[in-house]
């Protein structure tokens, strides 16, 4: 399996916490060691099915973005 890296998280709400900031001093994100990549896909929380969003993508696990959750490219509802 594929190791995570940095620019895996782009995007990712705790990828504030992958560079230097004022909150934390160890410049990684606490998730980054133990992260897996997944395929999945991003749904919009107001989307009503059938989804209609592109094939999934490889995301780290513990990717979170406002507004969305991450399903697999199976599903469709």
């Amino acid at each position: 399996m594929k190791k995570v890296t940095k620019s895996d998280c782009a995007g990712c709400e705790n990828d504030f916490y992958n560079y230097p900031n004022s909150v934390s001093n160890s410049c990684e994100c606490w998730c980054l060691e133990n992260a897996e990549l997944w395929k999945c896909k991003a749904v919009g929380i107001h989307d009503s099915p059938p989804w209609k969003v592109a094939d999934g993508v490889l995301r780290p696990k513990c990717y979170r973005r406002q507004g969305y959750v991450f399903v697999s490219p199976e599903k469709s509802c």
